[in-house]
């Protein structure tokens, strides 16, 4: 996974180049590398001015970076506004829309986002959001979906982002599709 602060240059991200998570702040970028596997992070190319903490704590992560995103002679990719993430507030914005999840809507969405198009099952879904692996009842998981959904909607998007596969689970449908 890549993540990328948003910055002016989020806007050009090479077509070639897999589609990032985008984090709005430094907090939010440094509790998604702790929480995830992440390849690489792509900051503005002021970073190395304006955060040299943060670049100190990637390096003791070990989590590589670059600053500004890589030259292209391709035209960028045309998948509309993307979604930010802020991950200190646990908040998804679209535009001017803002919504604020609970912890478990939190890690739930995230799940999904991470891997759009992928059906998850109700039991893996469980998984990713109880941690200390307590039991719950598989049904749970919906009430999780139905209440994310809701919080979705106020970001006035058209169609659901998070998607029902008859008797398979669910998947994160992208704004592109």
């Amino acid at each position: 996974m890549i993540i990328l602060l948003d910055g002016p240059e989020s806007g050009h991200w090479p077509v070639d180049w897999p589609a990032p998570l985008k984090v709005a702040d430094t907090d939010s970028l440094l509790r998604c590398c702790l929480e995830r596997h992440v390849t690489q992070v792509v900051l503005p190319r002021e970073a190395e001015l304006c955060w040299p903490q943060l670049l100190e704590r990637l390096r003791l992560l070990g989590v590589p970076y670059r600053c500004g995103t890589p030259a292209s002679e391709t035209e960028p990719a045309s998948q509309g506004p993307a979604l930010i993430l802020d991950g200190m507030r646990m908040a998804v914005q679209w535009r001017q829309y803002r919504v604020r999840l609970t912890e478990v809507e939190w890690r739930l969405f995230l799940t999904l986002y991470q891997a759009p198009g992928v059906t998850f099952s109700r039991e893996v879904l469980s998984g990713a959001l109880y941690r200390d692996h307590r039991v719950v009842e598989p049904r749970t998981v919906d009430s999780h979906v139905k209440r994310l959904r809701k919080k979705l909607r106020d970001l006035q998007l058209a169609g659901e982002l998070v998607e029902t596969v008859y008797g398979q689970g669910y998947r994160y449908r992208t704004l592109a599709s």
